[in-house]
């Protein structure tokens, strides 16, 4: 995902999940604009032992596979890490990192470490055949006045799928609207970020109700089309929501 904007986050994050029952996935949320933080996936939480270890990106929201193992994770940020929480068995399990605080760790000593928020009773939302329209991304419109040119060779400035497991759409490309859409027409596709999925109204445009399900991060999708640009150079894609192709 380049790159991310904080206030929709927020808006997202009260809203649905659902996905297929093998997808286990942490999504990792910070006020920071440079999250770079190191996870330990623990085997419970006593933080004893350690299953997997994974960085995120440099971005405010990043999102991981969780292993099959894994019981229970910590997240580090510097020199900070926040206790060890538990992890949802089925789902997603979503952190919202903090300041730096004083708790007790499990020996009853006070320490210092990075605050939490975890989330993992997000309501049901977008599920497998469930079909709408979601934010694909922006590209880069030609300055005004130019004539002539072809859209196809503009660059995309943000992208919000994913090549499973986790491959940017651009990467071996071009880069350009029709390298990535190219890419992406009809292949199965991850979500890199939590999308509204939408209907079109009578006269085609894109309909906005509170009802509408959340696609979470992780979520398997298939492309189906795509919309004509609009004036900013906004980019949106019809896709079906997919069950995952097998476990993490």
């Amino acid at each position: 995902m380049i790159p991310f904007i904080r206030p929709l986050f927020l808006i997202l994050g009260l809203a649905g999940f659902a996905c297929a029952n093998d997808i286990r996935v942490l999504e990792i949320t910070s006020d920071a604009h440079s999250l770079n933080a190191t996870v330990d996936f623990l085997s419970d939480e006593s933080g004893n032992m350690i299953v997997k270890t994974q960085a995120t990106g440099s971005q405010s929201f990043d999102w991981l596979d969780i292993p099959d193992e894994a019981k229970a994770a910590r997240i580090k940020v510097g020199e900070l890490a926040t206790l060890p929480f538990k992890l949802e068995a089925v789902g997603t399990t979503l952190v919202e990192l903090g300041a730096p605080t004083v708790a007790q760790n499990e020996k009853g000593l006070s320490v210092a470490v990075l605050s939490r928020t975890v989330k993992g009773d997000i309501p049901k939302g977008a599920r497998p055949d469930d079909t709408g329209w979601v934010y694909f991304g922006r590209i880069s419109m030609p300055p005004a006045g130019a004539a002539g040119l072809s859209l196809d060779g503009q660059r995309w400035d943000s992208l919000y799928l994913v090549l499973p497991p986790k491959a940017l759409l651009y990467a071996g490309n071009a880069g350009t609207k029709a390298a990535v859409e190219g890419n992406a027409l009809g292949k199965l596709l991850r979500a890199d970020f939590p999308l509204i999925l939408r209907k079109l109204d009578a006269q085609g445009k894109l309909a906005r109700s509170k009802d509408d399900p959340i696609i979470r991060a992780g979520q398997y999708v298939i492309l189906n089309r795509f919309k004509d640009p609009d004036e900013r150079g906004n980019v949106y894609a019809e896709v079906k929501v997919a069950p995952a192709p097998g476990g993490n």
